[in-house]
């Protein structure tokens, strides 16, 4: 089995290589109202619109920078994870 290593701030997480779809920069997001406050929005990677997830929001972890998306795919479900180094 082979991962993707990701930083968010000081801590390390591995995601598992063969969900991940692309690694990208930031891209423009639509906001969505009345969401969790780890929903950052929707984004469109390739022409799909897929939600971008911010990570350090949802484990409380305080972000280093702008960071990158790293798009996976769960169980036939594209989302875009925002973390600071992948």
């Amino acid at each position: 089995m082979q991962f993707l290593l990701c930083q968010i701030g000081k801590e390390y997480f591995a995601l598992d290589a063969l969900q991940v779809q692309k690694i990208t920069g930031r891209l423009p997001v639509s906001r969505l109202p009345y969401v969790a406050a780890y929903v950052d929005g929707m984004v469109n990677v390739d022409g799909e619109v897929i939600a971008q997830l911010h990570l350090s929001r949802l484990l409380n972890i305080k972000a280093e920078g702008e960071g990158e998306l790293v798009v996976i795919n769960v169980d036939g479900y594209l989302m875009a994870l925002i973390v600071d180094k992948a």
